[in-house]
């Protein structure tokens, strides 16, 4: 076992900033294609780093770190991917809803059920638990990034599309012959 396997094994600091300095650029590199943005790939390399103390492993080689790394950042890319599709759907659901709106004029029928089916997306979303319910507000209705909203209320960037993908499958469950397993 070399010094600074050791060393992160004993939790120094020197050895976490070691580590930073010879991975972050090759993570980077990795992440970008996965994510398709510079900012996006940084921010998940740096996620992945604060939170390699957590971890509490034990590496016997230095190659056991760099896998460890590697397969962090590949899956906080699957992760962050999966938000943005979801941020997808909801947001090209609710343009097609506008779309209708504004080039239609809908028959007394279409406004009953518009209304019903907004009063149903309303009640789903206030029985979401609070902070689900406000994440999805700050990113549906105020339009605000996963990062931004991170920021807004000091969470994990993780954090904040892990309420966006449990909320999404909450409402989704409040229509099931709109969301039918296998549609999505």
């Amino acid at each position: 076992m070399n010094d600074l396997v050791s060393s992160l094994n004993n939790n120094e600091e020197a050895a976490y900033q070691e580590l930073f300095l010879r991975y972050y650029e090759r993570l980077c590199l990795i992440a970008r294609p996965r994510v398709g943005r510079n900012d996006i790939a940084q921010d998940t390399v740096s996620e992945v780093f604060l939170n390699l103390r957590a971890v509490q492993k034990d590496f016997k080689e230095e190659k056991d770190i760099l896998h460890y790394l590697i397969k962090a950042v590949c899956n906080r890319c699957n992760t962050y991917n999966r938000a943005e599709a979801i941020h997808g759907r909801i947001n090209g659901d609710i343009a097609r809803m506008q779309f209708y709106q504004e080039d239609s004029i809908p028959s007394p029928e279409e406004e009953m059920i518009e209304k019903e089916m907004h009063a149903n997306i309303v009640k789903a979303i206030e029985g979401l638990p609070p902070q689900q319910r406000l994440v999805m507000t700050m990113r549906v209705v105020d339009q605000l990034t996963p990062k931004e909203i991170a920021g807004r209320l000091d969470l994990n960037v993780f954090t904040v599309y892990t309420h966006l993908k449990e909320a999404e499958k909450k409402i989704r469950d409040c229509f099931p012959r709109i969301y039918k397993r296998g549609n999505t």
